[in-house]
């Protein structure tokens, strides 16, 4: 089989990155509302959630690439970070939210080193998600820091 991740997929992974450089950027040089979009902040809440449910879905996903009892925990991460992302943006503090989705983000870079480890993804897959994870939290650092 081969494990080398098309350009397309690298292409797309980073340039899913671009919303969240643009709110930080936004928020931090004082553009809090956007006009078709509303609330900078609710505008980058929403394809942040978008994200960490498609990316949860895709950890899910792997659990059936290698099934094995031993890693059924896949299918509890998986449903466990789609859901806190939505209950912390649903019931807490915007900069609550940004805060915890930085903690989700991060635990789901180490599952995908776990499962690089476990020779489930590639490297070319994990190094991809490192620089889209690192973008991601440094803007979300940004945002944070501007809610």
């Amino acid at each position: 089989m081969n494990r080398e991740l098309p350009l397309l997929y690298a292409c797309l992974a980073l340039a899913g990155t671009i919303p969240f450089i643009a709110g930080a950027i936004g928020l931090s040089v004082g553009y809090s509302f956007l006009p078709l979009l509303g609330a900078t902040v609710i505008a980058v809440s929403l394809y942040a959630l978008v994200i960490l449910s498609f990316m949860a879905g895709s950890q899910w996903g792997m659990f059936f690439i290698a099934p094995h009892p031993r890693r059924a925990w896949l299918l509890l991460w998986s449903n466990f970070v789609a859901l806190s992302g939505w209950c912390l943006f649903l019931f807490t503090a915007p900069i609550i939210f940004i805060l915890g989705l930085i903690i989700l983000f991060s635990g789901m870079l180490f599952v995908d080193f776990f499962l690089q480890n476990l020779e489930i993804t590639s490297r070319n897959y994990l190094g991809v998600r490192i620089t889209a994870t690192i973008i991601t939290l440094i803007a979300l650092g940004v945002i944070a820091l501007n809610v």
